[in-house]
């Protein structure tokens, strides 16, 4: 056992970031920070080819199955990874554990690895909202919080237009679920709406699901007198029998 990995568990306990990979528990180098290279590599990049409406890998095609015969409000859709394995695991931590700081990590690697996100030539950054109650239970948005980092590296300012009544879980449906459930869940702060007007969107969210959520807040945000809408997400999922 070298000195270093002696010595490590009692940094650890006089310094707080830990020194432990929380992923897969592996000691991190010094350049590391909470999760280690050799998991942030396991996480599975999207890559062309894409569905040209919701942004998913695919093969052949230039749509997805899902997509197919389906109208969204939405111009395009960029994710940064699939929901699965690694990142996965790293969102979930980010919202259900707390782990703001996942949050700051995940999208200083987006804008690392997606240089063309300051080249999309958007006007506002729009964050997908929670309802109030779930703020006050969660204590933070993690859509905020990836807002945040990417308003400060591309110096967009950041426009909470969007409100959110109290409505059903999300997670676990299935598309057609998503579709109903979601439906005039979302509506627009009146207050803010001379900021969006004529402008191009950037909206925010951590996972591009069904595409449900994506579509009802931009056909608000259109609605009240945006120009256009472009989602970025950190995940999407693959599409399985459940969600299509």
């Amino acid at each position: 056992m070298t000195l270093l990995k002696c010595f490590k568990p009692l940094i650890g306990v006089l310094i707080s970031e830990p020194l432990i990979c929380t992923l897969c528990h592996e000691y991190l180098l010094p350049d590391e920070a909470y999760i280690c290279e050799a998991c942030w590599k396991k996480v599975k990049r999207v890559y062309e080819p894409k569905c040209v409406n919701c942004g998913r890998p695919l093969g052949d095609s230039a749509r997805c199955l899902q997509c197919q015969g389906r109208h969204y409000h939405f111009q395009a859709v960029y994710s940064w990874g699939l929901y699965d394995g690694e990142l996965q695991a790293i969102i979930q931590q980010f919202k259900y554990q707390k782990k703001i700081v996942f949050g700051r990590l995940l999208m200083s690697r987006m804008i690392a690895e997606m240089p063309f996100l300051q080249a999309l030539e958007t006007d506002l950054i729009v964050p997908v909202p929670l309802h109030a109650r779930k703020m006050v239970k969660r204590g933070f948005n993690q859509t905020a919080i990836l807002s945040s980092v990417l308003a400060k590296a591309s110096g967009q300012k950041i426009v909470r237009a969007l409100l959110r009544h109290r409505g059903v879980a999300q997670a676990g449906h299935s598309n057609i679920e998503r579709s109903q459930t979601i439906r005039n869940q979302f509506y627009l702060d009146r207050r803010l709406k001379k900021k969006i007007s004529g402008m191009k969107i950037l909206l925010v969210d951590d996972v591009f699901t069904t595409g449900s959520t994506a579509d009802e807040c931009s056909k608000v945000l259109l609605a009240g007198g945006a120009q256009q809408v472009i989602i970025l997400t950190v995940a999407t999922t693959m599409l399985n029998r459940s969600n299509r």
